[in-house]
């Protein structure tokens, strides 16, 4: 079975054994035909670019003949880009970008995002590790180690996948166990100690059941010298997984899943720096001193400290009868979170920290019922249930006076529940041979309540709140195989995010209509893949969160209109040659926006929301070098360049990324039974300093921002058996 291909060595014989799909439009990325899957291995004596198998519509299906706009990353352009967490497999997909607030990670797909990470926001983008729906900012990156494949979906996914997906969704699908003995080790070394270790065991246990067994451990010192407080940006992941496949009979499988991970360490850096004020007091929006060295500034003893423990245990049942496939899939996921983060981002006298105290657990349940493939009508049935349960105690505090530290405010929740419930379908009508039609439709309801007290310092106030939302979302589209290798297509989709409230006022759903029509060709023989995507989207009340005086307040934007088109190509120039490049552009502009902002409304209008470039580029070439005896050298470079944008909705200059370049490298042996590498790479090697987050924040009067990762470089060797 495809789903179940095991682990496989890089690089390969064929030229992209180790290319880096920089994406693809409308389609699964730059590669996706050779290593950007784990389907179908690339090899010499194959020609052209290979078939992608994905499971975007929950069916195994060719991304090519899949009419969604996709990035598929396989587990070898994975590895060899040292992905290890969501940053990194976010910087890999075009048209994706990846912010944090705080712990929180924030993923951006084609200028649509959610800033809302409190324990009652909700994302935009829809994190799925092997169906399990990933709620909360914090732990998301958690499961990215061993991987088959992790595919990308641009545009609202409001029928299959429907919570919080008016952006995307990001699934993560882990190696699942075979009937081979096998797996592989590896171990890199890199600048800032950087020290990770990976590796899986396949055990055929006999003829019915299989276990996977994996590790990941990684470390590094913190990219940011904070002295006197310790580095912070330093990492400290321990993960392990257990996969249990069973077939006791040709109609039934099910799949059993233990996963544990341990995060520690220092946690973010926050760089900080004085509010700079007019004569009048106000604030002035222009950009401030950055660091004279991206990786060095003073903070406040005490160091921080990020100390997080995951534990998840997931079950999938298939059962194929005589006239439909049944799947049942649940699982329940226990997150303990706690962290302390210097706020104010300077050294003494300042010494603002917030400490976070959670207790999420979350269940998932769907079930499932669908035709079997290639038929005239194939449909599917669905209903899912999402249940999440928490416990917080969070502290705004000083660590300066009277005697540290000092509780400035106490955030006391001991009751939070989040409930959605929904039920979906979706089908699909041929027409004729070339030609078929889609529709889909999904009603969701959701549920949020938050019961305990907070203290801003003058007096416990009691808090009682809930909110309830519900919406029906649809989707239709049209297919036309033009030729075997071209497909053409046209879609409308919506997608919906539930409301909820802050402690101030509730907050109305938002929704997103998104129409879209993009083409998926193979040309010249199987060596030239196009894919071209042009979309338009009609966003309303949007969610827009801000700090305001130590509140989160979150407004609806009223409408915003995003549009744009993006082509990607990949090119087999020769056997041993690979191009491929990706060209995006976005036009996002809020159309009716009055911001409430403690001083009156601002009206916003003709603003761009966050991290949405006007254009984005991705290129690529790698050429392998063959040596006597079979062995092979294969170099790869890559380069991202995007046109400036903005962290927030106000287009301060204060928070403002201008244009950047960012570029890394790649050079690999192999011998010619490619049992082991050998890889050298270096990434950013621009060291440009790129934000991730910007806040002004006139609680304690400082400009406020993170940083992407810094260059770094270092050697990997892995060994496969």
């Amino acid at each position: 079975m495809a789903s179940r291909s095991k682990h496989r060595p890089f690089p390969g014989t064929a030229c992209a054994r180790l290319i880096l799909v920089s994406g693809c439009i409308g389609a699964s990325p730059v590669i996706a035909q050779t290593d950007q899957n784990a389907t179908v291995p690339a090899a010499a004596d194959q020609s052209g670019l290979q078939e992608v198998i994905v499971s975007a519509e929950k069916r195994d299906t060719s991304a090519q003949k899949t009419p969604i706009a996709m990035s598929v990353l396989s587990s070898d352009a994975i590895a060899a880009n040292g992905a290890a967490n969501l940053e990194d497999v976010t910087s890999l997909a075009p048209s994706v970008s990846f912010s944090k607030s705080d712990t929180s990670s924030i993923v951006t797909i084609r200028g649509v995002s959610s800033r809302d990470t409190t324990e009652i926001g909700d994302p935009a983008v829809a994190v799925n590790v092997d169906g399990f729906y990933y709620q909360r900012a914090i732990g998301m990156s958690d499961s990215m180690f061993d991987l088959e494949r992790v595919e990308v979906l641009r545009g609202p996914q409001g029928t299959l996948y429907g919570r919080n997906a008016t952006g995307g969704a990001i699934n993560i699908i882990t190696a699942k166990p075979t009937k081979d003995l096998g797996g592989y080790a590896s171990i890199s070394y890199g600048n800032y100690n950087a020290v990770t270790a990976e590796g899986a065991l396949n055990i055929p246990l006999n003829d019915w059941i299989q276990v996977r067994t994996s590790f990941f451990n990684r470390q590094h010192d913190g990219y940011r010298d904070n002295a006197p407080a310790r580095a912070g940006d330093d990492e400290d992941a321990k993960a392990a997984r257990v996969h249990v496949m069973m077939e006791p009979t040709d109609n039934l499988t099910a799949l059993l899943t233990a996963q544990i991970v341990k995060l520690g360490g220092v946690g973010p850096a926050v760089y900080g720096t004085p509010l700079q004020l007019d004569a009048n007091g106000n604030v002035i929006h222009s950009r401030p001193p950055m660091p004279s060295e991206p990786t060095a500034w003073p903070i406040s003893e005490p160091s921080g400290y990020l100390d997080t423990t995951s534990k998840s245990f997931q079950w999938k049942f298939d059962y194929t009868a005589p006239f439909a496939k049944l799947t049942y899939f649940g699982g329940i996921r226990q997150l303990q979170f706690h962290s302390l983060l210097n706020l104010d981002g300077e050294g003494p006298p300042k010494a603002f920290y917030f400490q976070t105290n959670e207790q999420p657990r979350t269940w998932n349940h769907e079930f499932r019922i669908s035709s079997k493939d290639n038929e005239r009508f194939t449909w599917q049935l669905g209903a899912f249930y999402f249940d999440e349960s928490n416990n917080l105690l969070s502290l705004f505090q000083d660590y300066n006076v009277p005697t540290p530290p000092t509780n400035l405010y106490i955030f006391s929740y001991p009751t939070l529940d989040a409930t959605s419930k929904a039920g979906f379908g979706q089908g699909s009508f041929a027409l004729t041979d070339t030609v078929k039609v889609e529709a889909g439709i999904r009603y969701t309801s959701d549920f949020k309540r938050r019961t305990g007290s907070l203290n801003y310092g003058t007096g416990i106030e009691d808090q009682n709140a809930s909110a309830s939302s519900s919406k029906t979302t649809y989707h239709g589209g049209i297919d036309w195989q033009v030729t075997p290798g071209t497909l053409l297509y046209g879609k409308v989709d919506t997608g919906y995010k539930a409301g909820g409230f802050t402690d101030v006022a509730p907050y109305a759903p938002e929704s997103i209509t998104a129409y879209e029509i993009g083409s998926k060709s193979r040309l010249l023989g199987n060596t030239l893949q196009l894919n071209t995507a042009a979309f338009f989207y009609n966003y309303t009340d949007q969610q827009i969160s801000q700090f305001i005086d130590g509140r989160t307040i979150i407004d609806n934007a009223g409408k915003s209109q995003i549009f744009g088109f993006e082509f990607d190509t990949t090119y087999l120039l020769t056997d041993a040659d690979q191009v491929d490049g990706y060209v995006g552009y976005l036009h996002a502009q809020f159309k009716q926006f009055e911001l409430a902002n403690g001083n009156g409304n601002q009206n916003l209008s003709g603003n761009a929301p966050p991290q949405s470039p006007r254009l984005s580029l991705n290129f690529g070439y790698q050429h392998r070098f063959e040596l006597a005896n079979g062995a092979g050298l294969t170099a790869r470079i890559q380069t991202h360049f995007e046109t400036s944008s903005n962290l927030t909705v106000y287009n301060y200059a204060d928070d403002r990324q201008a244009a950047y370049s960012r570029t890394d490298a790649m050079l690999t042996y192999s011998p010619a039974d490619k049992k082991w590498s050998i890889e050298a790479y270096g990434k950013n090697l621009e060291n440009r300093l790129v934000l991730i987050n910007s806040e002004e924040n006139g609680l304690w009067g400082d400009y406020n921002y993170q940083f992407a990762d810094p260059r770094t470089y270092g050697m990997r060797a892995t060994m496969h058996f």
